[in-house]
């Protein structure tokens, strides 16, 4: 705002400081001596015009600058900087030198350095030359016109004044050392309901009427004493009480107007409405703690809720229960109807369980369409009769859509909370698993959890290798194993394979075998960043070891699960990577399980034809372990079968599983399929499979699993011992 005024002044303005150096130079200055802001500001005055040094223009500057000066204000005429104007009616005409008159005026404040103020006006000796003449009447002639040109400088400079406190957001209320007002802005009227013409010379406290007391008593905001200024220095927030008696919210800033000898000439009062901005605030913390579907308190609400009941529980040996809460058949609704269904149907069913909680209840969306609830003072049975009605409750609803009808069922897991529950994290992991449970027993029933029962142990030790394989992934702690897959005929050129097996490692050099961490990834959806990352490394592997155990040629096969092929994308990631790496496709074998072929028939077909088309290879794992194994078969186009290994190790022992081997080697035959038999184990069992024609085998019999890295060092040390 104060920028606007100086810049939008018809005068000169300039400030030096005591050194003499300028700090402000104005729009004015620059249009009248061609020297822009950037050039002086910093530089001493008397280096932008050496010849004030030589009047007394640079000897006053001088003495007010150092303090010298008695008089405050000092005004000069004539013609002392290089100042130009051209005529506005005459362009072609030369610029003409401008007769100056100058005010000099001391700027103090507070425990700074003194500053002087020069204003320069156009003065112009001509106009007097041009007053009509008189013998009494000239000076006072003269004297008029010289108000008249006064007050219509001033009249100006009021009006853009006004115009540019008019242009801010703020309101702006001036007022005396009496704290009368002198002058309010637009938003100043707007804000406080008075007009400018009926607030001039009211008190302050009249105009802006405040709903505010100071801490310590009633006095008022604003001074008024003789030996004080009329208003502290100060920046609150208030309550504004405004027309029609609105309350609203304000910011205030006061500043004081500080003359000579540092006495008030009044203060100037800035403020704006905060009502929006409160509002906003507002808003963002009631989106930090609410979810926003369905209006319930997010699950860090929760999370606190639950770590105070858990310690009231230990302290004071209450009991509550928390609920676990799964919708049945969700999904249905939103692959048939759409997204907007779904959360529809979230937000009806979030006000029938409102409508059943206590006060002292809690409900909660813990994400998708999986809800907890925390029952205070609660005993096991009537929390267990609790959860069975909210499930009946839910069992009994129907959701119309769009003239569609939709029945949801509910799995609720409910664990007690008491003064053996260790904290807050395995309480809702244990809750998880119990509501798994409810759902691997059928679906729409509650599951008390119980620390004997292996089910609900199991689902919750699995819970617990999540952070350790989110770990692995970002600290990239999973390794490449490999192990050979031979073609069961000793003489046969056919080249070998090399499966690619996953291991985890922890601190302390320990490795895990994928049993114990991938029943955890396919529960909770992490197979298919699982299987990224062992593609890549997998065909990274391949493309920079071109020979294994000094065969030019061999296979890589790389198992992927049936998320992955479903998933949107990983065909294509797969594609684009094979053609990034260069990795020859030829050597490229992917598989896939029965029964994940078998339950995304579809995809799967999809998936397998594309990358045969650019010359992959597929094989079919665990074959036979599925109850139509050979009805789906012709519908797969694979270029291998797995034998189940379940078959094959036992085969020697059970004519059955002999038999099955035997069979399924047959069909493969007949399919144009090669036959791959897992699990051999020992010698007998790999002169059985030559004998009943199987194309390959693979087990600990053959081969071992090694670690890549291992292998690959192997390699190059006979290498160089060969050299």
């Amino acid at each position: 705002m104060i920028n606007t005024i100086v810049e939008a002044v018809d005068c000169g303005l300039v400030v030096v400081d005591q050194g003499g150096s300028i700090v402000l130079w104005n729009e004015w200055m620059t249009q009248h001596s061609g020297i822009s802001n950037s050039e002086v500001i910093g530089n001493p005055l008397a280096a932008i015009f050496p010849q004030i040094k030589e009047n007394i223009l640079g000897e006053m500057i001088g003495d007010i600058c150092c303090g010298q000066s008695q008089s405050n204000i000092e005004r000069l005429k004539g013609q002392f900087l290089p100042l130009y104007k051209k005529s506005p009616s005459l362009p072609p005409e030369p610029a003409k030198p401008i007769q100056q008159q100058i005010t000099l005026k001391l700027l103090t404040q507070l425990g700074q350095p003194h500053h002087c103020l020069i204003q320069i006006f156009e003065h112009i000796p001509e106009l007097e030359q041009h007053l009509p003449r008189s013998s009494r009447g000239q000076g006072r002639s003269m004297e008029k016109h010289t108000l008249q040109s006064l007050k219509n400088s001033l009249y100006k400079e009021e009006v853009r004044t006004n115009i540019a406190l008019s242009s801010i957001s703020d309101g702006v209320i001036i007022v005396d050392a009496k704290g009368r007002v002198e002058l309010l802005n637009l938003v100043a009227e707007q804000l406080t309901g008075w007009k400018h013409v009926d607030a001039k010379n009211q008190l302050l406290e009249k105009v802006l009427h405040l709903s505010h007391e100071l801490q310590g008593g009633s006095d008022s905001l604003w001074k008024r004493d003789a030996n004080s200024p009329c208003m502290d220095d100060v920046e609150v927030e208030l309550t504004l009480i405004g027309a029609g008696d609105a309350h609203f919210p304000i910011e205030l800033s006061v500043a004081n107007i500080e003359g000579s000898d540092h006495i008030s000439e009044g203060s100037v009062i800035v403020f704006r409405d905060i009502s929006q901005s409160r509002k906003m605030a507002a808003q963002l913390l009631w989106n930090a703690t609410h979810d926003l579907l369905t209006g319930l308190e997010n699950r860090l609400q929760f999370e606190r809720r639950l770590e105070h009941m858990l310690e009231n529980a230990k302290r004071y040996g209450k009991q509550h229960a928390l609920l676990y809460l799964d919708l049945d058949q969700f999904k249905i609704v939103n692959d048939t109807c759409g997204h907007i269904a779904g959360d529809e149907l979230l937000r009806r069913l979030t006000n029938m369980l409102k409508f059943k909680m206590r006060e002292s209840d809690m409900l909660t969306r813990l994400g998708g369409d999986e809800f907890g609830i925390l029952l205070e003072g609660c005993p096991l049975d009537a929390a267990v009769s609790m959860a069975n009605e909210l499930r009946n409750l839910v069992n009994e609803f129907r959701f119309n859509w769009e003239g569609k009808i939709f029945s949801v069922g509910l799995s609720i897991g409910l664990v007690v909370i008491d003064e053996k529950s260790t904290d807050v994290s395995s309480l809702l992991s244990t809750a998880d698993a119990a509501c798994y449970s409810a759902k691997d027993s059928g679906r729409n029933r509650v599951h008390v959890y119980d620390t004997s029962n292996s089910e609900a142990a199991r689902r919750r030790g699995e819970m617990q290798w999540l952070p350790r394989i989110h770990r692995a992934l970002e600290q990239n702690m999973f390794e490449l194993y490999g192990q050979r897959i031979e073609a069961s005929d000793p003489d046969s050129d056919a080249p070998p394979h090399i499966e690619l097996l996953l291991r985890m490692h922890e601190e302390g050099g320990v490795v895990i075998g994928p049993g114990a961490f991938i029943p955890a990834a396919e529960r909770y959806n992490l197979m298919s960043t699982i299987d990224r990352w062992v593609v890549e490394n997998g065909l990274e592997y391949l493309a920079t070891n071109p020979t294994q155990d000094g065969c030019s040629n061999f296979i890589l096969n790389i198992n992927l699960s049936g998320a992955s092929l479903a998933e949107p994308g990983f065909l294509e990631f797969m594609l684009g990577l094979i053609k990034k790496l260069d990795v020859p496709t030829s050597r490229l074998c992917f598989e896939v399980t029965e029964t994940a072929a078998i339950a995304n028939l579809d995809d799967a077909i999809h998936f397998i034809s594309s990358l045969k088309e650019v010359g992959c290879s597929f094989a079919l794992d665990d074959f036979g372990s599925g109850f139509s194994s050979f009805a789906y078969l012709k519908h797969l186009p694979v270029d291998y079968l797995k034998i189940d290994g379940g078959f094959v190790k036992d085969m020697l022992d059970d004519p059955i599983d002999r038999a099955m081997v035997e069979a399924i080697n047959r069909v493969g035959h007949v399919m144009g399929i090669k036959t791959v038999a897992e699990f051999v184990e020992n010698g007998d069992t790999l002169e059985a499979l030559r004998e009943a024609g199987v194309d390959y085998v693979q087990g600990y019999h053959i081969d071992k699993p090694h670690s890549l890295a291992l292998w690959i060092e192997e390699e190059q040390i006979q290498s160089a011992i060969a050299v």
